[in-house]
C-alpha cells in the first residue's frame, strides 16, 4: 500500500506500529507520527519528525480513543548515541587535549554521517544537541512551534549550528556550549513572543538574512503594519529582555547580552543600535554567523538532508557577496579549514565513495 502526504511518500512496510503511550515526551520526535484509518487505506500525519512531543499531545489523542500510532523513522538512533557519547567525553574532559580530541571526533562523525549518505538526517544531530544542551522553559519551544513553523525548525537548526560553529572556532568549554546553544535558541524569540508571526515578517527576515539592511525595504513594499515594523526592528532587544528574565538557566548569564547585537554591521548600518563592528566581540560575531547560516524558512526533516544543511548552506553563505559587510570572515575560514581536514581524512578512508568529478578535481 502506497501513501502520499504533504512532503511524504511511503509504503506500509516502512511503518513501525507502536502504542501511543510509548512515545517519549518532552523531546523532539524522531519519526513522523502517523494514524492509519479506513482499514489502513488512509493516512493522517499527526506529528512531523522534528516536532516537539509533550504530554498534552499524548493525552489529546488518547482521549479521542487512539491507542496505537505508526512511526515513519527518520533518524539513526545509533548516530544519536554516538553524538551523546562525544558530548559526554567533552563534558568530562580534563585537559585541552581531551577537548580537542572530542572536538575532532565530533567533526569526523558529522562528515561520516552526512557528507555522502542519502539516509542520514541532520535531525540526528538536532536531537542530540537538544537533549544535551536545552535548558530553557518548555513554554519557549511551545511558543516557537505554535506561532511559526518556519521559525521553529529554523531555531532548532540554528542552535544546532551554534554548537558546530563554536567547536570549529575552538570554543570547547562544555558550559559555554550549553549557554551558547540556549542563547542562540532565544535569539529570535522576540519575533514570536507576542503573536503568530506574519508572512511579511517572514519575508523581511529572510531578505535581511540574504541581503543585510533589505528587511525594511520588504516591509515597505508590502505595507507592513507599524506593529510589524516595531517587532522587526526591536526583536533583538525583546529577545534579550526575555533571556535576561530567565538568566537562571545559564551558567554565565552575561552571555545573553550578545542577543542584542546579532543584526549589527561592521560599518554601523545595522539595527537596532547601529553599533560598529569594532565594538562587537567574537562571541557576538559567532552568533551572527549562526543567524546567517540558516535560511528563514520551514525545514522538513528527511533522510539525506544532512549534507544540505552542513555543507550546502555553508557554501551558499561563503559565496554570498551581500554578506561581506558582516564580520564573519574568520568564522567562515575556521569552519572551512576544519571541515576540509575532516573531509580529507574521510576520503582517504573511503576512496570507493568519491565521485569521478571529485577525483578529477
Amino acid at each position: 500500500m502506497d501513501y502520499k502526504l504533504k512532503n511524504l511518500a511511503f509504503k506500509f512496510e516502512d511503518l513501525v506500529e507502536k502504542p501511543l503511550q510509548d512515545l517519549p515526551v518532552q523531546t523532539i520526535a524522531r519519526s513522523h507520527i502517523i494514524h492509519l484509518f479506513h482499514q489502513n487505506k488512509k493516512a493522517m500525519l499527526l506529528l512531523r519528525a522534528g516536532d516537539y512531543i509533550d504530554q498534552e499531545f499524548i493525552n489529546h489523542f488518547h482521549q479521542k480513543g487512539l491507542t496505537t500510532i505508526f512511526e515513519l523513522p527518520v533518524v539513526s538512533n545509533e548516530s544519536i548515541v554516538k553524538y551523546e557519547n562525544i558530548f559526554l567525553d567533552l563534558k568530562k574532559a580534563q585537559t585541552e587535549d581531551d577537548k580537542y580530541a572530542a572536538r575532532d571526533q565530533f567533526i569526523k562523525h558529522i562528515v561520516a554521517e552526512n557528507y555522502d549518505n542519502s539516509q542520514a538526517s541532520i535531525l540526528d544531530l538536532v536531537i542530540a544537541c537538544f537533549n544535551e544542551f536545552y535548558s530553557l522553559p518548555e513554554m519557549v519551544i511551545h511558543k516557537y512551534q505554535e506561532n511559526s513553523v518556519d521559525l521553529y525548525s529554523r531555531t532548532l537548526l540554528m542552535s544546532t549550528i551554534s554548537v558546530l560553529a563554536a567547536a570549529t572556532n575552538n570554543y570547547l568549554d562544555y558550559k559555554f556550549l550549553k549557554d551558547f546553544y540556549n542563547t542562540c535558541f532565544l535569539m529570535d524569540f522576540g519575533l514570536v513572543d507576542y503573536s503568530e508571526i506574519s508572512y511579511r515578517l517572514v519575508m523581511a527576515c529572510e531578505a535581511e538574512r540574504s541581503k543585510p539592511n533589505s528587511g525594511f525595504e520588504v516591509l515597505d513594499k508590502y505595507r507592513a503594519h507599524d506593529s510589524e515594523r516595531f517587532v522587526f526592528r526591536h526583536h533583538p532587544k525583546i529577545s534579550y529582555d526575555f533571556a535576561k528574565e530567565h538568566n537562571k538557566h545559564f551558567f554565565n548569564p552575561d552571555l545573553v547580552e550578545m542577543i542584542k547585537y546579532h543584526h549589527e554591521k561592521y560599518d554601523g548600518s545595522g539595527f537596532p543600535k547601529g553599533i560598529h563592528y569594532s565594538a562587537l566581540s567574537d562571541f557576538e560575531t559567532l552568533l551572527t554567523f549562526c543567524d546567517y547560516m540558516i535560511p528563514f524558512q520551514e525545514h522538513h526533516f528527511t533522510k539525506g538532508d544532512g549534507k544540505k544543511v552542513i555543507f550546502d548552506y555553508f557554501i551558499q553563505l561563503y559565496k554570498e557577496q551581500n554578506l561581506k559587510s558582516l564580520p564573519i570572515a574568520k568564522i567562515l575560514n575556521n569552519w572551512q579549514k576544519i571541515f576540509n581536514w575532516a573531509l580529507k581524512d574521510w576520503k582517504q578512508e573511503h576512496p570507493e565513495d568519491i565521485s569521478h568529478e571529485e577525483q578529477a578535481s
